[in-house]
């Protein structure tokens, strides 16, 4: 058994898919170290995968085929993470007397208030808090349903790739799994005791995973992302869409003063004004947050992650808005390279937490 652990730990290619973007990290898992041998972003073809589906098969599997090929990759284990609208995530209260029931509880309390079939569904749930509900105990639990179908598509891809399937797992559940391995971020200790949250700045979709003492407490998929501020900035700055994305990415700082008549002045206020409408929604999940966690209180520390992070200025300008202490994830403590180097670790996030497995 051991050795099978450390054969399965060595050699991984761990591939993130996403609407904007094809991650492979390639490397080893050395007891809680990851070392990473190398990393690819490859822009995702257009009309090739969206919101965690497949849209041509035959298409996304060549391209990740020709991407192994030119990149000389030669390992064939492969550890996936998607992230999807269509994978349902519901926190539920469950009695916890009997440890042996409680995968089947929450799978049952899903089913009371979502009109699906869960048997089109794969279901994982993990235990967030223990509590007690008038002297009884009960687990609050996150329950991560994720169709199958999904998971077919992406097993098809795989092997036409000529890769082998090893694991798949959401964006959501390989972030924890990489934090909860931290101690240090940035080089600095990242404020475990601390109600922490980590917003990922994604291409389609943003995501809050609040964690308290270290472990991930709760998440909330926000439908909005990089892609809306590009196609505002398309649309009101009448640009192309290419060109857009470009000038999003250029501006020299999200807080210095512009002119509103220059082109990249126009970009800001544009920018700050579909941010704006984000901030608004993220408050009230903060809120959520703090009125079912009375003992945890309100966040106290963000950490931001993801491509859009890297907008000049983008920290700073969240630290103002919400009054609190912001950092972009550079570099993470378990993660080093085997060759001299930096890499900002920031869009990768995901892709390094579906090497540690549970």
């Amino acid at each position: 058994m051991g050795n099978n652990l450390k054969k399965m730990n060595k050699n991984i290619i761990a591939l993130e898919l996403g609407t904007n973007t094809m991650k492979l990290v390639i490397g080893d898992v050395k007891k809680d170290e990851l070392v990473i041998r190398k990393v690819i972003l490859n822009p995702m073809p257009i009309s090739l995968y969206a919101n965690g589906e497949i849209m041509d098969m035959d298409g996304l599997s060549a391209n990740l085929k020709h991407l192994i090929k030119n990149n000389k990759i030669h390992e064939k284990k492969c550890f996936c993470c998607i992230e999807s609208g269509q994978i349902i995530t519901r926190d539920v209260s469950v009695p916890s007397s009997n440890k042996e029931t409680l995968q089947d509880m929450a799978k049952y309390e899903v089913e009371q208030f979502l009109p699906i079939d869960m048997e089109n569904y794969s279901v994982q749930s993990v235990v967030m808090k223990e509590l007690e509900i008038e002297d009884k105990p009960f687990a609050e639990m996150l329950v991560t349903a994720v169709p199958k179908r999904l998971i077919g598509q992406i097993h098809t891809l795989i092997h036409k790739a000529g890769l082998e399937p090893v694991v798949l797992d959401t964006q959501a559940n390989t972030f924890a799994k990489l934090i909860e391995n931290q101690r240090r971020l940035n080089g600095n200790d990242y404020h475990r005791e601390n109600t922490v949250a980590f917003i990922d700045l994604g291409y389609e979709k943003v995501r809050i995973s609040i964690f308290q003492k270290g472990k991930m407490r709760f998440q909330r998929l926000l439908d909005f992302g990089g892609k809306d501020i590009d196609q505002n900035i398309s649309k009101f700055a009448s640009m192309p869409l290419d060109e857009a994305q470009r000038s999003k990415m250029s501006i020299h700082n999200l807080n210095y003063p512009v002119n509103e008549l220059t082109e990249e002045g126009k970009v800001v206020n544009i920018i700050k004004s579909t941010l704006d409408h984000w901030f608004e929604e993220i408050t009230k999940v903060f809120r959520y947050y703090s009125s079912r966690n009375a003992v945890a209180g309100q966040v106290e520390y963000i950490y931001i992650y993801g491509g859009l992070s890297k907008i000049n200025g983008f920290e700073d300008y969240i630290q103002s808005v919400f009054n609190l202490p912001t950092e972009r994830i550079k570099k993470v403590s378990s993660v080093t390279l085997d060759q001299q180097g930096q890499l900002d670790l920031t869009e990768i996030l995901n892709a390094l937490g579906v090497m540690y497995r549970r």
